[in-house]
């Protein structure tokens, strides 16, 4: 799950479709090296699922019980016996920060790690 509000002109299919396609690309790089003994044909082709469903946050409430539950979703799971201590969660780098990563602003979380802008992707 992610909660994200977009920014500047990006729609959330670019958001979405600029995650997909530079994870899918990661993902079958690092199992194509994993792997180099099997045929290419082996490897995983199709990494997402086509569509993705995304939900309209009516107001703050909304919003805020969507966090609550993305946020414990590991620790519902048995993964962890806290949020922060999930290493993939927003909770886990600094449980007093305001919740999300900026997207398509000036701090572009995307910039930070070289990704390319998602006009030029698509």
């Amino acid at each position: 799950h992610v909660l994200f509000k977009p920014l500047q002109e990006w729609t959330v299919s670019q958001i979405v479709a600029s995650w997909k396609k530079f994870s899918a690309r990661k993902i079958q790089e690092r199992t194509a090296q994993r792997n180099a003994n099997l045929p290419i044909g082996s490897l995983p082709s199709g990494v997402w699922h086509r569509e993705y469903w995304d939900r309209y946050m009516r107001d703050e409430t909304h919003f805020n019980r969507a966090a609550s539950y993305i946020r414990n979703n590991p620790v519902k799971a048995g993964l962890v016996e806290r949020a922060e201590q999930w290493r993939w969660g927003s909770a886990y780098r600094e449980a007093d920060r305001e919740i999300g990563v900026p997207v398509g602003g000036e701090e572009d979380a995307d910039r930070k790690i070289g990704v390319p802008a998602v006009n030029e992707e698509l």
